[in-house]
């Protein structure tokens, strides 16, 4: 069941009923009152369950990175050629969480790996609670390059 509220664009589509429900929504009263409905903050965004508790984009070029936007992330290292870390501002719980990226070229295309351990090259390590290695390889011909930008996200 969705509810959209308002009827008209811009409008705010809930896909279930318990999502409704802590809106303070029912099939009775579908309508938003001052007060009903609560975005999440800073504090929600960093414990809630199911929401990125990190994530960055960001342009790398040959030595540095600029950061272009990002939550819970205070830098981003450049490693050498398609090599970074992403360093977190509050650390996670543990290493456990998981990482999903996104990587956009000048030219051809890319694939952005994220989070992977290569014991076989010593700039390359693995994830832990304050940082996150990742490395952007060419698909065709998985080969290190640095992309125009880099979009990651972090779940815990």
């Amino acid at each position: 069941m969705s509810t959209i509220i308002n009827g008209s664009s811009p409008s705010i589509t809930f896909s279930d009923s318990t999502t409704q429900t802590t809106a303070g929504l029912t099939a009775a009263s579908p309508t938003i009152t001052s007060g009903s409905l609560t975005f999440p903050d800073a504090t929600t965004q960093s414990s809630g369950s199911g929401v990125a508790k990190a994530w960055v984009n960001f342009n790398p070029s040959a030595g540095s990175v600029t950061l272009n936007a990002s939550y819970n992330v205070s830098s981003v290292t450049y490693s050498g050629t398609g090599y970074y870390v992403v360093n977190f501002t509050n650390a996670f719980a543990d290493n456990k969480y998981a990482s999903a990226g996104a990587a956009s070229p000048d030219s051809g295309a890319y694939t952005c790996v994220v989070g992977t351990n290569e014991t076989n090259n010593a700039v390359y390590s693995a994830q832990t609670t304050t940082t996150c290695p990742i490395a952007a390889v060419r698909s065709y011909s998985n080969v290190l390059s640095n992309p125009y930008v880099v979009c990651v996200a972090f779940y815990r």
